[in-house]
């Protein structure tokens, strides 16, 4: 509370903000007022980062936390970090400044998104925001492609970039490479579809290798299965099959752990 004007809020502003504040407030009642803000305590402002960093949980800075403040004190990002930070925000502290915030259905809260690589490389300064007491910082995981079959490498493969999808040719790099038991021109993309099973893509993965057919893009949770290319048709489907169900089981436990 301050004489003659009464409460101003002060959450949020650095001094010199505050000052600039009074000094409007008060140039109403005082010819050329003159306005000296000190820092008697800082307050301890919790923060929950929450995703794909190294040590999740509440953070507590005094005085000022800006999102890279928050995502240090979390330890960084872990190796699985998708390529956006969301911030979660109460309505009382006002709009999140940042292009593309926005109010949820409630009108409770306020949510915006900002590239990884804006907030660390300090490419958008904008984006390194000060929060605010009781903010939610969460990391989502990258989206995962899945290489499975005759390649050097199995398993899953992080998409850390602001486009989640994968040519084939890119998960074949990331995967090593095929196998000299490989078939590639009987490869499959296995998609997942609604109703939980998947669509079965024919590949011709030698042709793409050559450069003689089109690199096809792969989605959030496709699977590319290279078979063994001493494999009969049935023993393809039953591989096919074994893939599928090893990756929904691999994904259910994954996704349990990361709660």
């Amino acid at each position: 509370r301050v004489p003659m004007i009464g409460r101003m809020a002060a959450a949020g502003k650095t001094i010199a903000d505050l000052e600039k504040a009074l000094v409007d407030r008060l140039k109403s009642i005082i010819l050329e007022p003159d306005v000296h803000v000190s820092l008697v305590e800082r307050n301890t402002i919790p923060v929950t980062v929450t995703g794909a960093v190294k040590n999740p949980g509440v953070q507590s800075i005094k005085g000022r936390m800006t999102l890279v403040q928050a995502l240090s004190a979390a330890g960084g990002y872990a190796p699985d970090a998708g390529y956006y930070v969301r911030v979660v925000r109460r309505a009382q502290y006002g709009p999140i400044p940042i292009a593309g915030a926005k109010a949820d259905a409630s009108g409770e809260f306020y949510t915006a998104e900002t590239a990884v690589d804006e907030v660390m490389d300090g490419t958008n300064p904008s984006a390194n925001m000060v929060l605010q007491p009781g903010d939610v910082v969460n990391v989502p995981q990258a989206p995962i492609v899945y290489v499975m079959g005759e390649t050097k490498r199995t398993g899953g493969f992080s998409v850390a970039h602001k486009n989640p999808q994968v040519s084939v040719l890119q998960a074949v790099a990331m995967a090593e490479g095929i196998t000299d038991l490989a078939a590639p021109q009987k490869a499959l993309i296995l998609r997942p579809v609604p109703g939980g099973t998947r669509q079965s893509i024919e590949v011709d993965l030698k042709a793409v290798l050559a450069g003689q057919a089109e690199d096809i893009r792969m989605n959030a949770d496709d699977i590319l299965f290279v078979p063994n290319n001493r494999s009969l048709p049935k023993t393809i489907a039953k591989q096919v099959a074994q893939a599928a169900a090893a990756i929904a089981v691999g994904v259910a436990v994954f996704r349990s752990g990361r709660r």
